[in-house]
């Protein structure tokens, strides 16, 4: 391949998206043990950036700390509101602890904590409209409801084919 001494560019997987303006994330459906974040597939947690996401290495509310929410404090500019979705149904009240909801408040950060399918409607809404938004979402079930050769769906067993 021939250059002509122009400097080649690297390629671009986001394509055309970045044209204009930059793409905004959006959860586009989810699943159980899923999110598709833009035309991505994730089968795990997921953190949720005005323009990015990561997997998210948590499973139960419980799991959640500052550290695991930390990198929403590196934004800039910095997200004023924090949608925490805690998978299919959100505890009453929220069992976050306090020194998280503390240590946001400190940061100028609102949490709201909720279903993970809310928090995605609303983050999509709001992200969509160019506000500062984030949101951490559980999956709706989790890991554990997968066990030795089983799959929940619903309330019904189904069996997993072994893999020879």
């Amino acid at each position: 391949m021939r250059m002509s001494g122009r400097t080649p560019k690297g390629y671009d997987i986001l394509g055309d998206t970045l044209e204009g303006e930059e793409m905004r994330s959006a959860i586009r459906a989810f699943g159980d043990r899923s999110f598709r974040v833009n035309n991505v597939v994730v089968r795990q947690s997921v953190l949720l950036f005005p323009h990015s996401f990561l997997a998210w290495n948590v499973n139960r509310i419980e799991d959640i700390t500052i550290d695991s929410l930390a990198p929403f404090t590196l934004l800039y500019p910095t997200i004023d509101i924090l949608f925490i979705g805690c998978g299919k149904t959100a505890p009453s009240p929220p069992r976050l602890a306090p020194e998280i909801h503390q240590f946001f408040r400190e940061q100028g950060i609102v949490l709201e904590v909720t279903t993970s399918a809310h928090a995605a409607t609303t983050f999509n809404i709001l992200n969509a409209e160019h506000r500062h938004v984030g949101a951490a979402l559980l999956t709706m079930m989790p890991p554990d409801d997968v066990f030795q050769g089983h799959t929940l769906i619903g309330a019904r067993k189904t069996e997993v084919p072994a893999l020879l």
